[in-house]
C-alpha cells in the first residue's frame, strides 16, 4: 500500500492551502462485498519532542521502519515465522482513517494484521513517526471498502479511535473505542460502546467530535432487526445507533436510536455543528419502495427527555419527533434509487461558509439522477439545492468532499480499462459554479477510495 498527500497535484501549493487529496492504494482487498441481502478548553497538547526528532531523524523502532512510499518492497518481508509482515507501517497496512489538527499535523490510523496502529506525520505524509499499536490483542476487525478504522482529536490533544471488531456470524460486529490523553503515546483498553449484548449487527462506526469537545460515536446496528423478526415481523434493513461521551471518552451514555430503516452497510457522514454543540449526521436511508436516498439530522450531546426510540422513521417517512428532545430527521436527497441491495456508497459532508448550509456529495443510480451530485443542504428549509452533477458515469465512484471557506473540492474515483484515475473538482464560491474536474492521479494498480 503506499500513502501520499498531495494538494492539488502541485506541493508548491502545500502551504498556501491546507486541503489534501489522500490517495491509498491497497495490493488486496480493495472493496467491501458484502451484500446486505441475507445477503472549559484548553490549548492543543504538543507532540513529545522525543517524537517529532525520531520522525526527522527517520529512527527506526522495533516494530517499524521508515520507508517512502515508492519503496513498497520492504512490506513483503515476512515475520520470523514466515507469515504476515514484519514491517508495521501505514504504507504496509489497509484502509487508513486520517485527521488534520490545527497544527497540519497528519494524524492517521490503520490496520494491519488484526491491530489498529496510530501514527503521524509532519511532513503531510512524506514521513511518519512509528506506529503505536492501539489493541494489544489482536482481534478480527472490519477493514474493507467503506468500512474501517476511524480517528477523530479533541480540543485539549485527546485522540480518539474507533472500529467494527468481527464476531462471530455473518456481517456480525461490535464497536469499537480507545483513546489517548498523552499525545497517542499511548492508549486506553478498547471498549466495546454498543450496550445490547447481542450477536448480531454493529458496523460501519462513524466518530465525531463536536467543538464543545463531545464525542459521538454512531453506527449501523440490527438490534431492531433481530427483535422484531423474532417477534415475526418484518424489518427492511438496519438502524442508526448512536452514544455520546461527556468526559473525553472515559464513558459513555446509553446507546439511542436515531431512525430505522438504514442502509446497511454504507458509511456514515458527520460533522460538527456551526454553533459548537452536536454534530449533524449524513446516512443512506430506505424509503418506502425501497428507495435507497439519504437522510439527515442534527445530534445533541443531551439525551431525549421522554422515554422511547429517539428520531424513529415510520414507513411513511414522518418527520415529525416522536420522542420530545430527539432528532429531527429529514430527508436529504431525491433520486428515486430503488434498490433491493446495499450499494456500498455512502454520502459525505462539509462544512459551509453559511452556517445555516451543509455541503454534500453522493452517488446514486436514481431515476431522477445518477452518478456523483453535489448540493447544499439548507437547515432552516429542510431542502437541498444547488444540486449539480458532477460525474454521471458508471466509473465514477466513492466521492468526498472538503471546504475552506468559500472554496469548496470534491475528489472521487473513476475506473477505465487502462486502470483508475483520481478526480477532483473545485469551486470558489461556496459550490455556486465549479471548475472542470481535472486528473490529479492514477494508477494502474488495486486502490482504495481517495478522501
Amino acid at each position: 500500500m503506499y500513502f501520499h498527500a498531495e494538494l492539488l497535484g502541485q506541493r508548491r501549493l502545500l502551504l498556501a492551502l491546507p486541503l489534501a487529496v489522500i490517495v491509498t492504494a491497497c495490493s488486496s482487498e480493495q472493496a467491501d462485498s458484502e451484500s446486505d441481502r441475507e445477503v472549559d478548553p484548553k490549548p492543543r497538547q504538543e507532540i513529545p519532542s522525543q517524537a517529532v526528532e525520531s520522525v526527522a531523524a527517520g529512527a527506526d523502532s522495533q516494530n517499524s521502519t521508515p520507508i517512502d512510499w515508492q519503496d513498497l518492497d520492504r512490506c513483503s518481508q515476512a515475520g520470523d515465522s514466515g507469515g504476515a509482515s514484519k514491517v508495521i507501517h501505514v504504507h504496509c497496512g489497509t484502509t487508513p482513517s486520517y485527521a488534520f489538527d490545527d497544527a497540519q499535523r497528519l494524524h492517521v490510523v490503520f490496520e494491519q494484521n488484526d491491530r489498529v496502529y496510530y501514527t503521524f506525520s509532519e511532513s503531510l505524509g512524506e514521513r511518519f513517526s512509528a506506529p503505536v499499536e492501539i489493541n494489544e490483542e489482536p482481534e478480527a476487525l472490519y477493514s474493507r471498502g467503506e468500512n474501517r478504522p476511524k480517528v477523530a482529536l479533541g480540543p485539549r490533544g485527546e485522540i480518539y479511535v474507533s472500529w467494527s471488531k468481527k464476531t462471530e456470524g455473518r456481517f456480525n460486529g461490535e464497536i469499537r473505542f480507545s483513546r489517548s490523553l498523552d499525545a497517542g503515546q499511548s492508549f486506553s483498553k478498547p471498549a466495546t460502546v454498543n450496550d445490547d449484548n447481542l450477536l448480531t449487527t454493529h458496523r460501519f462506526d462513524n466518530l465525531s467530535v463536536d467543538q464543545e469537545g463531545h464525542i459521538f460515536l454512531s453506527w449501523i446496528d440490527k438490534r431492531d432487526r433481530v427483535r422484531v423478526r423474532e417477534a415475526g415481523g418484518q424489518y427492511t434493513g438496519a438502524a442508526i445507533y448512536y452514544a455520546v461521551s461527556d468526559d473525553r471518552g472515559a464513558s459513555f451514555k446509553k446507546n439511542q436510536k436515531l431512525a430505522d430503516y438504514s442502509c446497511e452497510c454504507c458509511r456514515i457522514a458527520a460533522l460538527p455543528r456551526p454553533q459548537g454543540r452536536g454534530v449533524t449526521l449524513l446516512w443512506r436511508h430506505i424509503f418506502p419502495g425501497s428507495i435507497r436516498d439519504h437522510a439527515i439530522a442534527d445530534l445533541s450531546p443531551s439525551e431525549p427527555t421522554s422515554p422511547g426510540d429517539a428520531g424513529s422513521v415510520t414507513g411513511v417517512f414522518d418527520t415529525s419527533a416522536p420522542v420530545e428532545g430527539a432528532p429531527l430527521v429529514m430527508r436529504a436527497t431525491t433520486d428515486d434509487w430503488k434498490l433491493d441491495a446495499c450499494p456500498h456508497h455512502g454520502p459525505a459532508m462539509a462544512a459551509a461558509s453559511n452556517d445555516q448550509l451543509a455541503h454534500l456529495v453522493w452517488f446514486t443510480n436514481g431515476s431522477i439522477r445518477s452518478g456523483i451530485s453535489y448540493g447544499q443542504f439548507d437547515r432552516e428549509s429542510s431542502i437541498t439545492r444547488k444540486v449539480t452533477p458532477v460525474d454521471g458515469e458508471a466509473s465514477a465512484s466513492h466521492a468526498d468532499i472538503a471546504a475552506i471557506g468559500t472554496h469548496v473540492y470534491v475528489v472521487w474515483k473513476k475506473e477505465s480499462a487502462t486502470g483508475t484515475r483520481i478526480m477532483l473538482m473545485s469551486s470558489s464560491d461556496d459550490g455556486t459554479t465549479w471548475q472542470a474536474p481535472i486528473e490529479v492521479d492514477r494508477t494502474t494498480e488495486d486502490s482504495d477510495y481517495p478522501f
